[in-house]
């Protein structure tokens, strides 16, 4: 292996960066993850620093080139934009998120340790784990292909309680530190990195067994309402009537359930032009309904704030207003740039505005849900806030923009990864597909077919108490990196003050 990826440490950075979304949903290949980054890792470990960054961006092509291209489709088929400025746009995209592990590369060149097996196992994984924590944050984030999200369903997974999706990460790392030192034979031996490497699994199956947990009352049963409204229809005001009036015959369909869920903004319209009569049918659901509306709220200068929310109809009627808005999708940021692409191309509800406000939990069933609009069940934080004061979560979605790639499937797999970090389950609706029950150990326990109308019963049990993560967030993880990256440096420089000494 070492000696195919000095001779072409670039190309194999790309290939093993292609092959390792094949680890995330749907194929959920997890092994390949650690791979992957292994060969990254003995990739760094002979070039020069110019060079490693040059590997990094090379592998972050190969990895988000492939498990991103599902951009494509949201810009082409659904934003109707041109297939050439798309794959441009596309291929922008990428490379400013190749930039990431090109950076770590170049970074680890500054670190310069004497060991073979000390980069591999210390310097390497720490600045993996930072540039993905970066990239979470930086520019509103975006926290696709994270390696964590890669482990979900194994072993591995339960970490997450402790430490969230970058302790999973960090972890996944790690064992590409492992599979990279026995594949160059760091210390002269192979089998006790390989033995070493099944102690994520065996401790996480130990962790696994601790409940952090207990439930809160009786089960909470709901119903995911799916219109599978395409959008071409559902921004068409004149089917707003047509919309809204099967969304009431679907959510009458509901048994003995204790709240109905809409997705999110199912309905061509604001919640303020809801008429009289449509709201008195609302409220006769047979169970409160929780519900995604667009919002607009007047503003001193006689103009709107608009917000993609959602209300929960019980007296009185309780409003989230989304915090994490998409970028291009619900605003667009630099205005003065990209304003007039935006219009050209007529994107809806590109104007929304974030509510930076405190929010509480709502009170649903009896119990106080943690809710969250679209892809903010995507970022730890957004969850982890409301989840010390809540039973349960809710996540209401638009994955139509999706159509039928892998995005939806990722998606399902970081929720799983919030239900594991908090110990709360999840209720997920969706308009076109894959309304989800997510229990509070990540497993899925009903999900709804796709592209069809459809009601998802079920229940889930309410949890209270809280995990570490919870309780501590990301700080633990943050002060592990900090020493691993300070760690690495220090011995290279005592290392090579002994060598000059000698």
């Amino acid at each position: 292996m070492r000696k195919l990826v000095s001779r072409y440490p670039v190309a194999t950075a790309l290939t093993a960066g292609m092959l390792s979304p094949f680890a995330f949903a749907p194929f959920d290949l997890f092994i390949l993850a650690p791979l992957g980054l292994a060969c990254l890792f003995v990739a760094w470990l002979d070039l020069p620093r110019r060079r490693r960054a040059l590997a990094g961006f090379a592998y972050g092509m190969g990895l988000f080139g492939v498990g991103v291209s599902w951009v494509y489709v949201s810009l082409h088929e659904f934003g109707n934009m041109p297939l050439p400025m798309a794959v441009a746009c596309v291929a922008g995209f990428v490379a400013l998120l190749s930039l990431y592990p090109a950076l770590a590369g170049w970074l680890s060149g500054f670190a310069a340790p004497p060991g073979r097996a000390l980069p591999l196992l210390v310097t390497f994984p720490a600045l993996w784990v930072a540039g993905e924590f970066a990239r979470n944050h930086l520019l509103t984030g975006f926290s696709w292909l994270q390696s964590g999200y890669s482990q979900v369903g194994t072993y591995m997974a339960p970490w997450g309680a402790l430490a969230g999706v970058h302790g999973v990460s960090l972890l996944t790392a790690l064992s590409a530190g492992l599979i990279a030192c026995a594949a160059v034979r760091a210390g002269g031996r192979r089998m006790p990195w390989l033995v070493l490497l099944l102690l994520p699994y065996v401790t996480g199956y130990a962790v696994a067994r601790i409940e952090w947990t207990r439930p809160a009352g009786e089960p909470v049963a709901a119903a995911l309402v799916q219109g599978n409204v395409p959008l071409s229809t559902k921004w068409n005001f004149d089917e707003a009537t047509r919309v809204a009036r099967r969304y009431l015959e679907l959510s009458r369909e509901a048994g003995d359930v204790d709240v109905i869920i809409w997705p999110e903004s199912p309905l061509p319209f604001f919640i303020d032009q809801m008429g009289e009569r449509f709201y008195d049918e609302v409220v006769a659901l047979p169970a409160p309904l929780l519900a995604g509306f667009l919002e607009r709220r007047p503003t001193g200068d006689e103009g709107f704030s608009y917000h993609n929310s959602a209300v929960l109809f019980v007296d009185p009627v309780h409003v989230y207003r989304k915090r994490h808005l998409v970028p291009f999708g619900e605003y667009t940021p630099l205005p003065w740039l990209f304003e007039p692409l935006v219009s050209f191309f007529e994107v809806p509800m590109s104007v929304l505005s974030p509510w930076n406000d405190v929010q509480e939990p709502m009170p649903v069933a009896g119990r106080m849900a943690g809710v969250t609009i679209c892809y903010e069940d995507a970022f730890p934080g957004d969850v982890r806030r409301f989840a010390a004061d809540s039973q349960f979560l809710v996540n209401i979605t638009e994955d139509a923009w999706f159509g039928d790639s892998l995005a939806s499937r990722q998606r399902l797999q970081m929720a799983q990864m919030r239900t594991i970090e908090t110990a709360r389950p999840m209720f997920r609706a969706s308009n076109t597909g894959g309304a989800t029950l997510i229990d509070h150990r990540g497993a899925v326990r009903a999900v709804s077919p796709r592209n069809t109308e459809y009601v998802l019963e079920g229940s889930l049990q309410p949890r209270a108490g809280s995990t570490p993560y919870v309780r501590f967030g990301d700080w633990p993880v943050l002060s592990v990196l900090a020493a691993m990256l300070l760690a690495g440096p220090a011995i290279g420089w005592r290392g090579r003050a002994h060598g000059e000494s000698a």
